[in-house]
């Protein structure tokens, strides 16, 4: 995956800032930042995330595109 591919994920797909994105993740929104500038390398499994996150939020979802927690 490159940084404009999840740039565009990240935007057009899941429309989620960088600190929704990396709370969902629990990652800190700089590990985000990083992985669009290209300055870190994008882990390689992320787009499983990725894709769970955009199941999810096809759903009826609660906040940041993940379902309502149930008890």
């Amino acid at each position: 995956m490159t940084p404009d591919t999840l740039n565009k994920i990240r935007v057009d797909m899941l429309n989620m800032s960088q600190a929704e994105l990396a709370e969902a993740l629990g990652v800190k929104p700089l590990a985000i930042s990083r992985w669009e500038n290209g300055h870190r390398a994008i882990p390689p499994y992320l787009h499983l995330a990725l894709a769970m996150l955009e199941v999810r939020g096809s759903r009826s979802a609660g906040p940041a595109g993940l379902p309502p927690h149930r008890t």
